[in-house]
């Protein structure tokens, strides 16, 4: 008997009423996330903030700069794309990146599981 093998990430996204697609009811990114901050400046004497983030499939995070900061990410789970200034590069569970400061920046998830990162914003000084 041959051995069964699939991956979840390759499945095409569920559109059924029951499923995120099918309640968003077309196949536009918006942008749908949960974000806890793990923590926060004033626990770190105001040099830095780290945080965990969920993107859910087919949902982006609003872009967004730090003047003032380099920002750290480590991708836990899923598959999707940053943009960081005028680049996109793919992104997927196991990838760790900096984005440097003051480029805009923001995370798409176009996989079918959620897209999941921890981030840490350190300030420079």
């Amino acid at each position: 008997m041959e051995i069964a093998k699939k991956n979840i990430m390759d499945f095409p996204l569920a559109s059924d009423s029951g499923s995120l697609r099918g309640l968003k009811g077309s196949d536009e990114v918006i942008k749908l996330r949960d974000t806890f901050i793990v923590f926060d400046y004033t626990e770190t004497n105001e040099r830095y903030q780290v945080g965990y983030a969920i993107v859910y499939p087919g949902c982006r995070t609003g872009g967004h700069t730090h003047d003032d900061a380099e920002e750290i990410y480590y991708v836990v789970a899923g598959k999707g794309r940053m943009c960081v200034g005028d680049e996109e590069v793919e992104i997927r569970a196991g990838d760790i990146f900096v984005v440097p400061q003051g480029k805009a920046h923001s995370t798409i998830n176009f996989g079918n599981i959620p897209l999941e990162f921890f981030w840490a914003v350190i300030r420079l000084r």
